[in-house]
């Protein structure tokens, strides 16, 4: 889709708005081997959450909970902008967050009944870190 979006246009995109994606897709390559790296083994594509979790507050875990989430979110958007592909962007970017609704809720449930993890991460955000201390 991005591609014939691509094609339709016959012009590249605006250097800002191709810029903005490379930014986005660039974090998005950082922030998921900076989860990889915290979670180390624990790392997998399927919501499984073992009642032996070890609960990880490392990294990116620091700030907010999902962080993945954001960095999927972040690779659906600057990547069609790459190439100026804003309709895709906006449409793959909406399909990712509905397809990934009930998943996330389901691993925030799984995650949420392991007591050590609810302490220690039920008070940070889920997608976007607090700018305060509050």
């Amino acid at each position: 889709m991005p591609l014939l979006e691509r094609v339709w246009r016959r012009r590249p995109p605006p250097v800002l708005i191709a810029g903005f994606g490379w930014i986005a897709a660039l974090t998005a390559v950082a922030l998921r081997l900076s989860v990889i790296a915290s979670l180390r083994g624990a790392w997998t594509v399927r919501a499984v959450v073992p009642s032996d979790l070890p609960v990880v507050d490392r990294g990116p875990y620091r700030f907010i909970r999902h962080p993945n989430y954001v960095a999927l979110g972040l690779e659906f958007l600057g990547l069609p902008l790459i190439g100026g592909a804003y309709l895709s962007a906006v449409g793959l970017g909406l399909a990712n967050a509905l397809l990934l609704r009930r998943r996330i809720a389901d691993e925030e449930a799984l995650l949420m009944a392991i007591p050590a993890y609810r302490q220690r991460m039920g008070h940070k955000p889920r997608f976007v870190p607090r700018l305060s201390g509050r």
